[in-house]
């Protein structure tokens, strides 16, 4: 995968990771991506790299304008707690280390387009008290830099805006 890339201009980013299960939530780790474009984005063959583990997305695949899709680790167990969110196509489980890890994203031409070393330096959210909620993306923030994520206490926000950012499409309000 080292090999030299033209820029990708249109790539989703990581927005969110959950790695632990809160007690009566126990679906899994998932993550999410968001696709901050005007465009929709094919992210068929797609593949997230997740320490040692690889999820490559299906044929089909693909990522609507300001939308996010969840890949989930576990289907069922996720499937079980949010049964009404979409979850991306494609092929291999995986786990998160809830102590710190690496995610990957690359494109069917194996050229890196989003990458986050969570919990990799001080500046990620303290998770002394982390039992089971997400570390969620300030909105339109660097994903690189830890300073920028914050953690949730509750279940994640799967599918949708995080939660303490307000809303960027204010035109989706029904008044």
């Amino acid at each position: 995968f080292d090999h030299p890339c033209a820029p990708v201009p249109l790539a989703p980013y990581i927005n969110e990771i959950a790695f632990r299960d809160l007690a009566g939530f126990e679906h899994g780790t998932w993550l999410e991506l968001y696709n901050p474009h005007d465009k929709i984005i094919d992210l068929s063959g797609w593949m997230l790299h997740l320490d040692d583990q690889v999820f490559t997305f299906g044929l089909g695949t693909a990522l609507n304008p300001d939308e996010y899709l969840v890949v989930a680790g576990d289907l069922n167990s996720f499937i079980y707690v949010y049964p009404s969110i979409p979850l991306a196509n494609g092929q291999g489980g995986f786990t998160l280390d809830p102590e710190a890890g690496e995610i990957l994203l690359y494109t069917e031409d194996q050229c890196l387009v989003d990458s986050v070393v969570y919990q990799g330096d001080a500046n990620w959210p303290n998770t002394d008290r982390f039992l089971g909620m997400s570390y969620q993306l300030h909105l339109n923030a660097d994903n690189a830099l830890g300073e920028n994520w914050f953690y949730r206490d509750g279940p994640g926000t799967p599918g949708q805006i995080n939660a303490t950012d307000p809303c960027p499409n204010l035109s989706t309000i029904l008044i």
